[in-house]
């Protein structure tokens, strides 16, 4: 705000964003007070290397740029964006871009074996189980020697600085290191005075390094100047190990040689106060160090792992691409950080691009394992491409060098095949012959092929033939697989027929086999019959068609595969079954069953498989002809409980369910004793006579009486036609009228007849009357004629048939005789049944009303049993017909297998008796052969086959097989003894041997321990010449020195006074003295000298093999050692179990005594406490009476304190008993508390008390459980 200014006060233009607190400009001078991180006029810029303005309190923030993937710490100011180098990403340049990588300090690594090698051995290593196990590089090292030289080419450095040479290898165990290794830079040309390595001096391309024991790598000081574009080469000459002498037995494993910046060079960690924090961190966590010492990286510290990117962004300038290994690698994707790629199977490299050592076949599924054999290589290294391994010996051959030679097995033995001479190779694992020649077969080709005949084995030598059985192999008319020879002399052949031939020649086909053998492509096959033949009888089946003949188990057919007549199942399993058809329901002239299903043909309305019931509404199964339909009146039936009609009929008589008011079989007329037309509704009672009618039941239709002889008229109330008198005393008329009478009745009979006929004539003429007699007539000729046709017998036949027929039928008379007389007793009885049924029909009409109800009702129960009884009889009439019909059917079918067995059983004994005769004239060669005498029977002296009681034995009987089997005997008896004598020497010599071994052994093990003290001695005393020769060249450079005051001098002396021998004169004596005593106790040691002087090479190789033994003796022990630690420790702890048991168990006797005595504690506390709970109570109850007492004698006191002292006294006496009393209620409620107290106490000590003795028992329990797993594991031990 000015006067002179128009306008008055100017706007402020302060960003908003950057001024502290949005306060604005200064109100005089218009200065914007910015952020901290914000500047310019207006406070609208962040400072350098920050971006983003914001209302943060701050207002920008900081760039954050990572120095080495970005070029400087400078970020675009709105988004952040570093300046990132090539193939780096991320806001701040800290990640390298997808398929690239950051390389490792240690990127520059040249390996050795890969180097121009001068005197030395590349040494493959396979790699370990773990990453961290892992000490060496590449695929291996280089074993280098003194005077040995390593040439390294190094040509693709991105940088041009200071490197330092790191030289990784490994010592072998030794005090010393290796101190003259001399390493030269070779550059293409002199130092450009101009380039960036202008200042190196040249001497620093020739240094000089130590390799320290115990160390992995070497550092090499001073940092090589090299630069970028240039190919160098790098010498490294090893000199002596020892300055002072030459070891041509030493040796080295170099791995590679590292080109590292230093870290205080890179570009990361300079020019600025964060950058110098950075290197600080960097070397804290040793990151440099721990990447030359191949440290995993995933075991780096985090902090080493964020240093990585920036790092290689200061070394190579950018980002490296990845470049996986399409062939070895599973994606084209690297580890961001190191950039080793995802190999597959048995890939290595970082590129995944190479086989790793053991392994071969580099491909798109990997490498494959080498798997040497260890034993018959040198080692698990094979070659890259064909995976061959280098085999120990010239007789080991194999991919894995675990097989032997052509011509040889048992691999690492070699044994020679053994094939007879018709094989070259064998298998390697079993001795098997393989491609025996010469139709030869067998594990040593030592019998021919199946199909030949011959003895192929040396010694024989008799060529395989093909069997001629019957045309030979290959011929297509063989039916051997094998044959032998049955006489070497005549050369006779026995072939071994196949399956179903036989003959000489295998050339006809077996008993039930049928086919053409003969024919090329011929063969025998089994008679297929589904089972129905017996294969053991001759012709069951036709031997060229295999048409089955004999048919078993009532079959039929060419495979048997039907049922015969009468029989019924599936004939193909063997469950033909008799056809059982009831004869009162089946058609006798529609044949026997169905064959298949057993259904009987039945006569009409008749059902069942069996024909054994009526169809539906169908009764009287009993007539033959049929089941008759019930026809029951629809009208006049009853209902059933579902509403619908009764029609079904009783199957027996056909009477229908009538309902009330309805009779008769179909229930169309009235009810019983009833007549008329019911539908009408007309019934009427009938009305006959009971002493004149048969029955009470009249006609249904028009009411006459059935009557009884004698009786007549409708009521049966009247005499009848041919009785006169007063009914019911009506007397017959006589003979006269009755024969009169019945003449009359036939005439009458036959005029009706003959009215009847000449009505059938008026209508259809004569003929037709007997048309149905002569068709039946004629269908009885045709058939006849029919089966006369299809008989092709003669006379003679049918003669012979006759013959056997009536001699079956003699055979079949006994139980035919048998059978009649069954059903002619059935008929008996039946007759009787029937007559006792009339009986008693008869007294019943001659009772009255009621009388005739009950024994109309016993006599119904009596037909039902003698109905049953009839059918049991009829049912045992038709078991008698079946029988006879089975005997009928066995004796037709067995008469002729009889007859043919009885033949073949005479032809059988014939050829038998011809054999025995044959057998007989060969008996005295035999008995010559086996016995010594060429007699039939026994001979006197050698005796015979039978019941002659010795066989040989005699001095004339040596040619008989038995006499030679004894002196066999008695040869081996002594050579089982000579054997046994020399066992007993070789045992005797075996035991001599060891006690040498073990005398040699003791005197070894008293070498071997000789030459440990003096090695031991031998190596202090080089220790002690090492320190002295030290100390005298540090005194040497010291006296040598131009500026070495007196103070040094006196110094460098009181260290030489102060220098002592690490042994007193005492302990070296003793050391010597024990040196002679071990080698005085080596008896031959010039003899073992003069044996071992020119042989220094075996003595290595024996040095090697007992080194490896020992090594194994080493593991054997300590694994022995250790089952016997475990084994003792499993005692101790046994031991110290049942210890502890015991202890355990004192510990519980104690803890139950000990609970006892609290329980009784408690016991006495709590009847204490009851007792002072009684004082309490009485006392609070006297406390009660005192205070009452109390307030009594105040109000005494006020009332009568001014003229009354004796009372006033006496008040005074009662306040002070009320106080002693008060006191005393005090101690009984102090002295109550502490019971209490106690008894709580008492309480919380028992609860203790168990709680330890759960605490105990949990204890017990583990204890137990600890023993039982030894007491099995030991157990187990010992299985």
């Amino acid at each position: 705000l000015r006067i002179d200014d128009p306008d008055g006060c100017r706007p402020c233009t302060c960003h908003l964003f950057g001024t502290y607190n949005n306060e604005g400009c200064d109100k005089v001078t218009g200065k914007c007070t910015c952020k901290g991180l914000v500047t310019g006029e207006n406070c609208d810029q962040c400072l350098p290397e920050h971006y983003g303005l914001s209302e943060e309190f701050s207002g920008c923030k900081p760039c954050d740029c990572v120095i080495g993937g970005a070029y400087d710490n400078n970020c675009d100011v709105i988004s952040g964006q570093c300046k990132c180098r090539p193939n780096f990403s991320g806001r701040r340049c800290d990640t390298a871009d997808s398929s690239f990588y950051c390389p490792s300090i240690d990127h520059y690594t040249y390996e050795a074996e890969n180097a121009n090698i001068t005197r030395g051995d590349v040494v493959q290593k396979e790699l370990p189980l773990h990453a961290r196990d892992r000490k060496w590089t590449g695929e291996g090292v280089v074993r280098v020697y003194e005077g040995s030289t390593l040439s390294f080419q190094v040509n693709n450095l991105a940088q041009s600085m200071n490197y330092g040479i790191i030289i990784r290898y490994e010592l072998p165990p030794s005090y010393y290191g290796w101190e003259n290794v001399e390493i030269a830079v070779v550059r293409p040309s002199n130092l450009d005075p101009n380039g960036p390595c202008s200042g190196a001096a040249p001497s620093d391309d020739f240094l000089i390094v130590r390799l320290q024991p115990d160390r992995q790598y070497v550092e090499v000081s001073p940092y090589v100047c090299l630069e970028k574009g240039k190919s160098y080469e790098i010498r490294i000459a090893f000199g002596n190990k020892r300055s002072d002498y030459s070891d041509r037995s030493a040796y080295v494993f170099i791995d590679s040689i590292v080109l590292a910046p230093p870290a205080t060079s890179l570009q990361v960690f300079q020019g600025s106060y964060v950058a110098e924090r950075h290197r600080d961190e960097f070397t804290r966590y040793h990151c440099r160090n721990q990447a030359l010492a191949l440290t995993p990286i995933t075991d780096l510290p985090e902090a080493c792992l964020r240093y990585i990117c920036p790092v290689a962004g200061s070394v190579f300038n950018q980002a490296l691409k990845c470049n996986c290994d399409p062939t070895g690698s599973k994606s084209n994707i690297c580890a961001p950080k190191g950039g080793q790629c995802e190999c597959k199977t048995n890939v290595v490299g970082r590129k995944c691009d190479r086989c790793a050592v053991g392994t071969f076949g580099f491909g798109p599924s990997g490498c494959t394992a080498c798997a040497c054999d260890s034993v018959g290589s040198l080692n698990n290294v094979c070659d890259r491409q064909s995976g061959q391994c280098l085999c120990r010996e010239r007789g080991i051959t194999g991919r894995q060098c675990n097989q032997c030679q052509p011509g040889f097995w048992d691999f690492p033995t070699c044994r020679v095949c053994q094939c007879n001479g018709h094989a070259s190779i064998c298998d390697q694992v079993t001795g098997v012959c393989i491609d025996c020649r010469d139709l030869t077969d067998g594990r040593n080709c030592e019998r021919c092929k199946n199909g030949y005949y011959g003895d192929p084995r040396l010694g024989a030598n008799i060529p395989c033939k093909p069997c001629p059985c019957p045309k030979g192999p290959e011929s297509g008319c063989q039916h051997a697989d094998s044959c032998y020879l049955k006489s070497f002399d005549t050369k006779e052949v026995v072939c071994n027929c196949r399956e179903g031939y036989v003959g000489e020649r295998c050339n006809a086909c077996d008993v039930n086999y049928w086919g053409t053998p003969n024919e090329v492509g011929g063969t025998c096959e089994r008679c297929e019959c589904n089972g129905n033949i017996d294969y053991s009888v001759e012709g069951s089946c036709d031997p060229v068609t295999g048409d089955c003949l004999k048919c078993l188990h009532n079959t039929e057919g060419t495979q048997c595969e039907n049922c015969i007549e009468g029989y019924f199942g599936d004939a193909k399993i063997r469950s033909c079954e008799r056809c059982v058809c009831n004869r009162l329901g089946t058609d006798a002239s529609g044949g026997a069953c169905d064959r298949v299903t057993g259904q009987c043909v039945c006569l009409p309305n008749v059902t069942g498989q069996q024909c054994d019931a009526c169809a539906p509404l169908h009764y009287n199964l009993a007539s033959g002809k049929g089941c008759e339909a019930c026809d029951c009146d629809p009208t006049g039936v009853s209902m059933r409980e579902d509403g619908s009609l009764a029609l079904q009929c009783n199957q027996f008589d056909g009477r229908c369910p009538c309902k009330r008011g309805r009779g008769g079989r179909t229930c169309s007329e009235c009810e019983d004793f009833y007549w008329g037309d019911p539908k009408a509704g007309e019934c009427h009672r009938c009305e006959c006579d009971p002493s004149g009618s048969a029955s009470q039941q009249c006609h249904r239709t028009n009411g006459t009486c059935i009557c009884l002889p004698g009786s007549g008229g409708p009521s049966c109330n009247e005499c009848a036609r041919g009785y006169t008198g007063r009914w019911p005393y009506c007397e017959a008329c006589g003979e006269c009228f009755t024969n009169w009478d019945s003449i009359i009745q036939e005439l009458r009979k036959q005029v009706e007849e003959l009215i009847d006929r000449a009505n059938s004539i008026e209508d259809t003429g004569v003929g037709s009357v007997y048309d149905d007699v002569f068709e039946r007539t004629e269908e009885i000729l045709k058939n006849i004629k029919a089966k006369l046709e299809s008989a092709n017998i003669t006379k003679q036949d049918t003669e012979k048939l006759q013959e056997e027929i009536e001699g079956l039928a003699e055979k079949l008379n006994q139980g035919v005789i048998e059978t009649s007389a069954s059903c002619e007793s059935a008929w008996e009885e039946l007759e009787k049944l029937l007559k006792k049924a009339d009986e008693l029909t008869r007294q019943a009409q001659e009772l009255n009303e009621n009388g005739a109800y009950n024994i109309t009702y016993e006599a119904a129960d009596r037909s039902a049993a003698a109905k049953a009884r009839a059918a049991k009889a009829n049912e045992l009439i038709k078991l008698a017909e079946n029988e006879r019909n089975k005997a009928e059917e066995m004796l037709e079918k067995n008469e002729r297998d009889f007859q043919k067995q009885f033949d073949e059983n005479e032809a059988a004994l014939k050829e038998i008796g011809s054999q025995m005769s044959t057998l007989e004239k060969l008996l005295p060669g035999l008995n010559k052969d086996v016995c010594g005498a060429e007699s039939a029977d026994c001979d006197e002296l050698c005796g015979g086959p039978g019941d002659c009681g010795h066989c040989g034995g005699g001095g004339s009987c040596l040619q008989g097989s038995v006499t030679k089997a004894k002196q066999a005997l008695v040869y081996v008896n002594e050579t089982g003894g000579k054997l046994d004598e020399k066992q007993r020497k070789a045992e005797g010599l075996k035991g001599e041997t060891q006690r040498l071994l073990s005398s040699a052994s003791i005197t070894k093990n008293k070498a071997s321990k000789g030459h440990e003290v003096a090695l031991e001695a031998a190596k202090m005393a080089n220790n002690t010449k090492e320190q002295l020769e030290a100390i005298l060249k540090e005194t040497d450079s010291f006296l040598n020195e131009e500026r070495s005051s007196p103070e040094q001098i006196r110094a460098r002396a009181q260290e030489v006074l102060d220098a002592q021998i690490s042994l007193t004169p005492e302990e070296i004596k003793e050391l010597g003295d024990k040196i002679h005593k071990l080698l005085r106790n080596i008896d031959n040691i010039d003899d073992i000298l003069a044996e071992t002087k020119g042989n220094k090479t075996i003595a290595a190789a024996l040095q090697r093999q007992a080194e490896k033994a020992s090594e194994k003796a080493s593991l054997i022990r300590n694994n022995m050692d250790t089952v016997k630690n475990e084994a003792k420790a499993a005692e101790e702890l046994i031991q110290k179990t049942n210890k502890s048991w015991v202890n355990l168990e004192n510990q519980m006797q104690k803890i139950r005594l000990k609970y006892l005595e609290v329980s009784k504690e408690a016991g006495r506390a709590n009847e204490d406490a009851v007792e002072v709970m009684e004082k309490a109570e009485s006392s609070e109850k006297a406390v009660e009476d005192n205070n009452e007492q109390l307030e009594t004698a105040r109000e005494l006191l006020s009332e009568k304190q001014k003229g009354n002292e004796k009372k006033q006294a006496r008040a005074e006496e009662l306040k002070k008993r009320a106080t002693r009393l008060l006191d005393m209620v005090q101690k009984q409620q102090k002295l109550i508390k502490e019971l209490n107290d106690s008894v709580l106490a008492a309480d919380v000590r028992i609860d203790d008390y168990v709680k330890k003795i759960d605490g105990l028992n949990d204890r017990i329990g583990k204890v137990s459980e600890e023993i039982n797993t030894k007491i099995n594991f030991h157990n187990s031990c010992d299985k």
